[in-house]
């Protein structure tokens, strides 16, 4: 009985490992970080090199083993093979924007929760609520201190410190955000997405009339 039991939990255990080493996720996409990258016939370093890839190469995961991952590289034939996953990073995923015919770029984002339209401005140090945004995300007024400045279109305002939960845009997500709150609802006409968020990504661009978010 009992080796028939141990039997079990060594079959269990086998099951458990190739359910592991089976696809992890399959249709994800990674950047290869090295020129030079070898890729294998088999998930082992003596196995026969298929081929190499670059830094920048785009290649799609089709399932892992333990350290390894069976890839494609995207747009080539003749290119699949094994690689060490240390050897990848996720791709990155972007946004773009299109100019609004006012010359700006404006988006809707969702922050803690609600729904919030701002204009991003790169000369802004910070996120910038109106009082009216503030207000719809439960910050109040009477509880804020303004004890800060800032030099905005209308002219010198009065701003208070406070932190973002979150602010989403589509699958971007940036959490703990620094944030100020305009005292003044005629100092903006629209929330300002500034640099406390932008510095958080891994990099934008204006192209065009297009303004791209990437992370």
């Amino acid at each position: 009985m009992l080796s028939r039991f141990m039997k079990a939990i060594g079959l269990f255990v086998v099951g458990l490992a190739l359910a592991t080493n089976a696809i992890a996720a399959p249709g994800q996409r990674y950047d290869v970080q090295k020129d030079g990258t070898k890729i294998y016939e088999a998930p082992n370093i003596n196995a026969p090199v298929v081929t190499r890839l670059n830094k920048g190469d785009r290649v799609i995961e089709w399932r892992r083993q333990g350290s390894w991952v069976n890839i494609s590289r995207m747009g080539a034939v003749g290119k699949d093979g094994w690689v060490k996953f240390s050897r990848l990073r996720t791709e990155a995923s972007e946004i773009e924007i299109k100019m609004a015919p006012n010359g700006h770029f404006l988006l809707q984002a969702t922050v803690n929760g609600k729904a919030i339209e701002f204009m991003v401005d790169t000369g802004a140090t910070h996120v910038m609520l109106r009082p009216e945004d503030a207000k719809k995300l439960g910050f109040n007024e009477g509880e804020l201190e303004f004890s800060q400045r800032a030099i905005t279109a209308g002219g010198v305002v009065r701003i208070a410190p406070i932190v973002l939960d979150e602010i989403k845009i589509g699958l971007l997500t940036v959490g703990n955000v620094a944030a100020v709150v305009n005292k003044q609802s005629g100092g903006i006409e629209t929330s300002l997405l500034g640099m406390s968020f932008l510095r958080r990504l891994r990099g934008y661009e204006v192209a065009g009339k297009r303004l791209i978010l990437r992370w």
